[in-house]
């Protein structure tokens, strides 16, 4: 790894001022190691690079925030920092010293604090490139202090002299080619504007494990004036639902389940009811699944309708074969829209959707009056189902573009965040070049040889075949074509990733960037 000058450790909810001060540094021919760009993009573990780019800076940054208060990372970062004597500059956003943790005020003590609330953002920046070349220069930085004093209370007496000091210091720098280097960067990046999406830009909104999350412009929504995007990346690993007992194939009266693989299906149902078999390993109805409440929820602690996902109630996957980077240890972590901020989740639009209703859900079904519609049944599909088994029942999506999803008994609700339908991928998200096969920025998975079974994400359209399936989509193994991914019914309480669709008011916000992964579109309400 190539050494860097200056390390910079922040939350990703203050990616806004990171990206200016990475701006600054780079027009100023000024190194920096930062996770956006110097972790690679493979899903693996990270925390190795951190510990390099840390042994090889020149200069330790934090940009403090009350997220970065209050991010275990953050703290790492400076409890190693700390270790290894690197010098300190604390880029203070927002917060009062009084809120710091008894963590961060023993690490920061003596410390040069740089208050941007205080100075302002142009001034701030200024300030802080001055101290990290002098620092890189080995030059004395008294006269820096002296002049980053004003921002700290003082006795009126002395504030004249403070004042000319940092005055003297700024006139420095606009004596010579310092601010016509930077400046217009600034006010590009503030320059937010209406942005006509085009089909594969990529927006940037919210985070998951302070990594930003990334959505793909899929096109316009069903929601009226509002515009669709599906996530670009996996993001964690999750079951759909869970055994309604709490215990995987047992249900609530102790009756187990222990199918023989070779089993057909109408022999199966024929020893347990539907209700048994939700009992034993979850159901198919997407309202009431685990995942969807999980991903509408902005609570801290999860209130699910059918019980929290625990290792006791989720199929066993072996020797840990799906690995979500930190995520998957938490299956009692808050709600997905927990790292959203409220400017971002004013955002978000409010969309209907429909999912396709098995028969024991026929009760919910919204054109229960309409004699030409069907229960959603894969024998529709699979003319040979009975003589299949679970395991076998593949089929790739092309084929599924063919069906006519609209004759069949659906449900209509309301929501932030969605999983999107099978007929969506087949016939909105597939076609369009969004490469929606791999996407592993936080996704890893542990076997040496990646299985395209382990890359499946899921559906919110149930596979109908039990009462406990959901169709999940996956890359197609005898395909380069990323349009081809192939689908299989899989059980609700088994391990899946999860790739989220939400939609946005276009007319309602403004943005910057250029929809790259490099730049991608950081937006605001209007």
């Amino acid at each position: 790894m190539t050494s860097k000058d200056v390390f910079i450790s922040h939350s990703s909810k203050d990616n806004d001022a990171v990206r200016q001060i990475a701006s600054i540094l780079s027009s100023n021919k000024i190194s920096y190691w930062l996770d956006l760009n110097d972790i690679p993009a493979n899903g693996k573990p990270f925390a190795g690079h951190i510990t390099q780019g840390l042994s090889q800076a020149k200069v330790f940054l934090l940009v403090l925030s009350s997220a970065a208060n209050s991010s275990p990372h953050v703290l790492n970062e400076v409890n190693m920092a700390f270790s290894q004597g690197l010098p300190f500059l604390i880029y203070n956003v927002d917060l009062n010293e009084a809120d710091f943790t008894d963590d961060l005020k023993y690490y920061l003590a003596s410390k040069q604090f740089i208050k941007v609330y205080e100075l302002g953002e142009q001034k701030s920046l200024l300030l802080l490139l001055q101290y990290i070349k002098g620092y890189l220069n080995g030059t004395d930085t008294q006269t820096l202090k002296a002049a980053n004093q004003q921002v700290k209370p003082a006795k009126p007496e002395g504030s004249s002299l403070r004042l000319k000091i940092f005055t003297a210091v700024l006139c420095a720098f606009s004596a010579g080619t310092l601010i016509h280097t930077y400046a217009p960067e600034l006010i590009k990046f503030s320059d937010y504007k209406r942005v006509e999406f085009k089909i594969g830009d990529i927006v940037e909104l919210g985070s998951y494990h302070e990594k930003p999350l990334l959505w793909v412009y899929a096109g316009s929504s069903p929601a009226k004036d509002a515009q669709s995007f599906i996530s670009r990346n996996l993001i964690t690993a999750k079951p759909f639902d869970v055994a309604r007992s709490g215990h995987y194939k047992t249900d609530r009266n102790g009756l187990k389940d222990s199918p023989n693989k070779s089993m057909k299906l109408a022999e199966r149902n024929k020893l347990f009811t539907a209700e048994e078999f939700i009992d034993m390993y979850g159901s198919a109805d997407y309202e009431s699944s685990s995942l969807r409440t999980w991903l509408n929820s902005k609570d801290n602690s999860v209130k699910y309708p059918s019980g929290k996902p625990v290792p006791a109630n989720i199929k066993s996957t072996g020797k840990n074969r799906y690995l979500v980077s930190r995520n998957i240890d938490n299956l009692d972590e808050g709600g997905f829209l927990t790292g959203f901020t409220a400017e971002e989740l004013a955002m978000l639009a409010e969309t209907s959707v429909r999912y396709m209703v098995t028969k024991n859900n026929l009760d919910k079904a919204d054109n229960r009056g309409d004699s030409s519609a069907s229960v959603w049944q894969s024998v529709k599909l699979f003319p040979d189902a009975d003589t299949l088994t679970e395991n076998n029942m593949t089929l790739m999506l092309r084929i599924f573009k063919s069906v006519d999803f609209g004759k069949y008994y659906y449900h209509e609700i309301k929501e932030y965040v969605s999983l999107p339908s099978l007929d969506e991928i087949g016939n909105f998200y597939s076609g369009k070049g969004l490469n929606l096969q791999n996407q592993f920025d936080y996704v890893r998975f542990s076997d040496d040889e990646e299985n395209p079974m382990d890359n499946g994400w899921w559906t919110r359209t149930p596979c109908g075949m039990m009462p406990y399936t959901i169709c999940m989509v996956h890359p197609s193994p005898n395909s380069n074509n990323v349009s081809d991914l192939q689908v299989t019914p899989t059980t609700v309480s088994e391990m899946a990733t999860v790739r989220p669709v939400i939609h946005i008011h276009q007319n309602q916000i403004e943005c910057v960037g250029d929809g790259s992964k490099a730049s991608p579109y950081k937006c605001k309400k209007k």
